[in-house]
């Protein structure tokens, strides 16, 4: 096959690059609603973890979220310097807990309308379909502690 039809036939059926499109397109959306609060997705996200399933050590969380150490650590620097996260020596004296503020959960309650509305438009986009196949696909390759599958 010639290169040229050899791109257009990985253009349309590449699974990454399928998968990252959608990834920008819902990033964006979120992002578009959670900006008046202060947020990004990715640290939406974080903030989610450490509210709902906190303390918890940043170590148990990027491979949860899917987050190379990097990333991890500059969306925890963030919430940290807003006032959102804290950080309290863990036990091993090597690492430490994530811990949520009182401002971060207000945070989060806060912003819970605006993430009710990327929710609906992120749904409208994706159809029914669409987002059961994305519960079906995260659930392959994470677990939430505490959720049963």
């Amino acid at each position: 096959m010639e290169p040229r039809e050899a791109a257009r036939r990985m253009a349309r059926e590449c699974l990454v690059v399928r998968v990252r499109a959608v990834n920008r397109a819902l990033t964006r959306l979120y992002d578009a609603v959670l900006r008046s609060h202060g947020l990004r997705s990715s640290q939406f996200g974080l903030l989610i973890a450490v509210v709902g399933y906190g303390p918890v050590r940043p170590a148990d969380l990027a491979p949860v979220l899917e987050l190379d150490k990097s990333t991890l650590s500059r969306d925890v620097t963030r919430l940290v310097e807003n006032g959102w996260v804290t950080t309290e020596p863990h036990e091993d004296g090597r690492s430490h807990w994530l811990v949520a503020t009182e401002a971060g959960k207000e945070l989060l309650t806060r912003v819970g309308a605006a993430w009710e509305e990327a929710q609906k438009r992120a749904a409208a986009l994706l159809g029914t379909d669409g987002v059961q196949a994305i519960h079906r696909l995260a659930a392959r390759f994470f677990q939430i502690p505490g959720e049963k599958e």
